[in-house]
């Protein structure tokens, strides 16, 4: 993850972040900053992975919920706000702020509440993989049930998977509630007009979790 991502994140709001990299990719050196040695070579299943079975009691003691994220995934600046009022805290289930289009890479689907206008999270289907998945966020008790698995969904991974697919069969096996926010809250490379929330917009001080759920 470059010095770039860390400054992002840290706009965002994020006060403690945790990089998982192979041996030999040189990381930002900040005080805020956990760095995590893994194997060299090591796939993005598995670096995933080795995120995933990184979250215990005490790493999430303190937390409202655990966002898993691509070092090339740019959020919002309001994102992490956002997150902070609507993940649910005691319910299971799995968010993606990354929303491009389209969402699922199987048959192209986009999501079905992004009408032009809809702001919010839209529930969907697991049956198809990702392309949010290099995002998703959770609450802690979802990020510990999926830390608990984590022996089954490195076999999974073994067998040459991707993570989008990875990410699709952890979620279907663990019967997972998935949303995805509409319109995107993050973007890779630069933003897409009307795909993708404005970097400057703020977001509204009187919003509430209920209107932004969609369906």
């Amino acid at each position: 993850m470059s010095r770039s991502a860390v400054q992002g994140l840290r706009a965002c709001g994020f006060q403690s972040i945790d990089i998982f990299a192979p041996r030999g990719v040189p990381l930002p050196d900040n005080d805020y900053v956990v760095r995590h040695r893994c194997d060299a070579g090591m796939s993005e299943s598995g670096l995933f992975i080795e995120a995933i079975r990184s979250v215990h009691g005490n790493f999430v003691r303190q937390t409202d919920f655990v966002l898993y994220i691509r070092a090339d995934v740019c959020l919002w600046q309001d994102a992490k706000l956002l997150m902070e009022h609507t993940i649910e805290p005691n319910f299971v289930a799995i968010y993606y702020p990354f929303a491009p289009t389209p969402f699922f890479l199987a048959d192209e689907r986009p999501l079905s509440c992004s009408q032009r206008g809809a702001f919010g999270w839209c529930a969907v289907p697991v049956d198809q993989p990702m392309a949010g998945a290099p995002c998703f966020a959770c609450n802690k008790h979802t990020a510990m049930l999926l830390a608990g698995a984590e022996r089954w969904v490195a076999g999974r991974s073994a067998v040459g998977l991707r993570w989008d697919q990875s990410n699709m069969v952890i979620a279907r096996s663990l019967e997972l509630s998935c949303y995805a926010h509409t319109p995107s809250l993050g973007y890779i490379g630069s933003p897409v007009d009307n795909e993708t929330v404005p970097l400057d917009c703020k977001l509204d001080p009187r919003f509430t979790e209920r209107k932004l759920y969609l369906n």
